[in-house]
Parts: structure tokens; C-alpha cells; sequence
């Protein structure tokens, strides 16, 4: 396979009819986002400003094939 043997990693985007943007592009983790914002609230975070910034950072990004085909890689640009 191509991207073996280029020490690359392979990205496939499974087309289909009814496919949206979240599920080729991205999607937030709405359960991890949800959790922060509990611990928060038991901890007494008042500040929504900083809460919001917090839940939307990227740990909380899912990626799907589009977003991280146009992301740079260590290794090198992926095989699509």
C-alpha cells in the first residue's frame, strides 16, 4: 500500500448518500464538553466567558477525514 510504504498516514472518507459536513469535517465532543461544564459548575466556575473558551478548545474537537487531511503531519501530507 502506498501510504505504508511512504511512512504516511491514510485518510478515507467513506461517500454515501445523506453524508453532512459534521461527519466529514468535524464534530464536538458534546459528552466530554458536557462533563467539563458540570465539574466546572461543582467547582464554582462562574465565569461563562472563560467556560466557553475552555469547552470549545481542541481537546474537545473530533476530527473527522476532511479536517485532518488538511492538517499538517509530522510524517508528512497524508494519503488520501
Amino acid at each position: 500500500m502506498l501510504a505504508s510504504a511512504l511512512k504516511r498516514p491514510l485518510i478515507r472518507l467513506q461517500c454515501y448518500e445523506g453524508l453532512d459536513v459534521a461527519s466529514a469535517v468535524y464534530e464536538w465532543n458534546y459528552a466530554r464538553q458536557m462533563i467539563e461544564i458540570r465539574l466546572a459548575e461543582a467547582q464554582g466556575v462562574h465565569d461563562r466567558g472563560e467556560l466557553a473558551a475552555d469547552i470549545f478548545d481542541e481537546r474537545f474537537l473530533i476530527r473527522r477525514p476532511l479536517l485532518e487531511a488538511l492538517s499538517p503531519h509530522p510524517a508528512g501530507a497524508p494519503i488520501c
